[in-house]
């Protein structure tokens, strides 16, 4: 009669609805409101196992701490669906964007190593990204021991577990002994990530064993390594070569950069020159698939002074190649674009070396917009040594285009750390605090706290009461934190108020702040959300990305992502996209774009929350960017390589599975022609 009684208590608190569709969609909608975890937990007594799988997805998403006994009660079950949405709600709660007081990690980690007791011979690889989310020194010395355990399947999670562990506890050198296991087949790529991560000089050896393995996704792993420990290995020059596989190309020209900027190792600096002219030929000989390899090469950390000649080469390749297409019949229009954005990034190297911007004025001729060239100057006169360059930041710094002034006032606040240019830029600095535009406003507030500006805190104060907007989260969270950093005390009411924000990240920046200002961050508060979204997924499964450079499609993850892939899909239908550009590519990681101001700053004016899922990034999968938790937007990126930091952390939308060679050839400007929905 009691469990009777417990039941219908159950069924009234849920609303009458305890399982099926209705539950798991009530329960989709609590998730998306972000309502209290003590709303949610509820459904986890109820008797249906996908019910209670809905709710610890829910619970996943909302990171609470006060959640965790709930969820821990959860793993000992027997059904593998609900104990794998377990393990990835505890995850989740290592991989909050607030990091986990001690005791809630030490009893986390502890739950789930009794787990591994449970179910002996289950190795979930939920349970491996868990444990490497909370680990402590049991979970490490966990994850070590599973490597070497000589079974693939857990040796390759439990070292991307181990990674990144590695990654976000920023720690370098092995913990324990050294895994003496072979990094062949694809099974080695989680062992090959956590030697990257651990940068150790003592595994090099074992680090440029992977340059030699069959799977190509190990070898760029192992190149990222050596480029770690700044090593030159022979094979990685002709892993360079043209022809090979984009990854390896691409890793192991920058593993070159890297072991050439050490002045005692001039083997790798001659073998990074080779190869970055080599690479040039190859685009001026028609190649595009090379691009990326020479952008990769001119952003890697080159000292400018070794880069002056080879650069020089470089950027008359590519200015004649430029000339000599413009000479054409038919002028390729694309491969203009390419070249010309090629050549600028080889003018600004120059430049950087010389100490004064002479080609980066006229890179590109007709074929990079005024604009364009502007923000390369402005972004270039921020590191090396230039002549005259607060006159120029000075300049730029008033352009009429806001995407230069951002620029130039985020240059400013670098160079100002320098006495002699200390006053002039705190001044500019200041006044473009009250600048109409928002980014140029949030780079102003970081360039205020890196130039120690004391007097900034009205400024400050009057910037933060101008942006209220849920979307105006990246700029309120800087003004917050400049506040903070310059121990600006007066604001501390302001802070109060933004700890009752509708979005989370507005909500933990102001606490952070009260904090270091010595206030009462106050109790957390959880306001509802609207559900302004369609809760279930979109009838369409595809998004058809039209490029300057082809095609490719992107199959949406509508299962995991339902709210998103269907914001997607909306904003496609309404051709949101059209016209815009990739604005950021970083060859060997992602290329991003959606933002319709085209530096990374913009977004369709709303915020969607996360849907983060036990999805791994792999090689074309394509995540949504954020600016902190719950800031979802129009921006998403296609990453080009395995990228497990990236796991548990952005929301995955889909995959490309059709024309990834496409996404292979881009550059930075590239256009989206058209994006449709199919």
């Amino acid at each position: 009669m009691r469990a009777t009684r417990e039941s219908l208590a159950l069924i009234v608190f849920l609303g009458g609805c305890a399982s099926g569709p209705a539950a798991t969609e009530r329960i989709a909608r609590l998730e998306q409101q972000r309502a209290g975890a003590e709303r949610i937990t509820p459904w986890l007594a109820v008797h249906d196992a996908k019910v209670n799988a809905r709710a610890l997805r829910a619970l996943a998403q909302l990171q609470d701490p006060s959640s965790l006994d709930a969820i821990g009660k959860m793993l000992p079950t027997l059904d593998p669906a609900v104990r794998r949405e377990a393990l990835f709600a505890i995850a989740q709660l290592g991989l909050g964007w607030e990091p986990l007081v001690e005791e809630v990690r030490a009893r986390a980690e502890a739950l789930l190593l009794r787990n591994v007791r449970w179910h002996e011979l289950d190795r979930e690889p939920e349970l491996f990204d868990a444990v490497g989310a909370v680990a402590g020194e049991a979970g490490v010395h966990f994850l070590v021991e599973q490597m070497v355990s000589g079974e693939a399947a857990s040796s390759n999670a439990a070292g991307r577990a181990l990674g990144n562990w590695l990654h976000r506890n920023k720690k370098k050198g092995w913990p324990g002994t050294p895994p003496r296991l072979g990094l062949d087949g694809e099974w080695g790529r989680g062992i090959a990530y956590a030697l990257m991560r651990a940068a150790s000089p003592d595994l090099g050896a074992r680090t440029a064993h992977g340059l030699h393995a069959e799977d190509a996704e190990v070898r760029a792993l192992a190149a990222r390594g050596m480029a770690a420990l700044k090593a030159f290995d022979s094979s990685m020059q002709g892993m360079t070569a043209p022809g090979g596989d984009l990854r390896v190309r691409i890793e192991a020209i920058k593993a070159l950069a890297a072991a050439g900027a050490t002045t005692e190792k001039p083997a790798g600096e001659n073998a990074f020159v080779t190869a970055l002219v080599a690479a040039a030929e190859d685009v001026v000989a028609g190649h595009s698939e090379s691009n990326q390899v020479v952008w990769a090469a001119l952003e890697a950390p080159f000292p400018p002074a070794l880069l002056d000649a080879p650069g020089r080469v470089v950027e008359e390749l590519l200015r004649k190649a430029r000339l000599d297409e413009e000479k054409a019949a038919r002028p390729d229009t694309v491969r203009l674009a390419d070249l010309a954005r090629l050549e600028c990034e080889a003018a600004a190297a120059v430049d950087r070396a010389a100490g004064r911007v002479a080609l980066l004025e006229g890179c590109g001729g007709a074929h990079l917009a005024a604009d364009a060239r502007q923000r390369r100057i402005a972004r270039a006169l921020g590191s090396g040594e230039f002549a005259g360059r607060m006159d120029a930041l000075e300049r730029l710094a008033h352009s009429l285009n806001a995407g230069v002034r951002a620029l130039a006032v985020e240059s400013l606040g670098k160079v100002g750390q320098r006495e002699a240019h200390r006053e002039a830029a705190t001044a500019r600095v200041r006044e473009a605090l009250a600048d109409p535009d928002g980014p140029v406003v949030a780079n102003a507030a970081e360039a205020a706290a890196l130039l120690g500006d004391a007097k900034a805190g009205a400024a400050l104060g009057q910037a933060l009461a101008r942006f209220t907007a849920d979307a105006d989260v990246e700029i309120v969270s800087n003004l917050v934190d400049a506040i903070a950093a310059l121990k600006v005390t007066e604001a501390i009411p302001a802070l109060r108020e933004r700890r009752s924000s509708t979005n989370a990240a507005v909500r933990l920046a102001a606490k952070k702040a009260l904090v270091a200002l010595g206030a009462d961050p106050g109790s957390e508060q959880h306001p509802t959300l609207p559900t302004p979204h369609a809760l279930g997924p979109p009838a369409e499964a595809r998004l058809r990305v039209v490029t300057d450079k082809g095609t490719f499609v992107i199959t949406l993850a509508r299962g995991d992502a339902p709210v998103t892939t269907s914001v997607l899909v909306k904003l496609a239908r309404e051709r949101f996209f059209d016209g815009l550009t990739f604005h950021r590519v970083v060859p060997g990681f992602v290329a991003q774009g959606g933002d319709p101001r085209g530096d990374g700053w913009g977004g369709p004016g709303f915020l969607v929350p996360c849907e983060i899922s036990p999805r791994h990034y792999r090689r074309g999968t394509v995540g949504m960017a954020l600016a902190g938790k719950d800031t979802a937007g129009s921006q998403f990126f296609v990453t080009y390589a395995d990228t497990p930091h990236l796991d548990g952390r952005y929301p995955i939308v889909g995959e490309v599975s059709a024309g990834m060679e496409v996404v292979d050839r881009l550059l930075p400007g590239d256009r989206m022609v058209s994006v449709t929905a199919e």
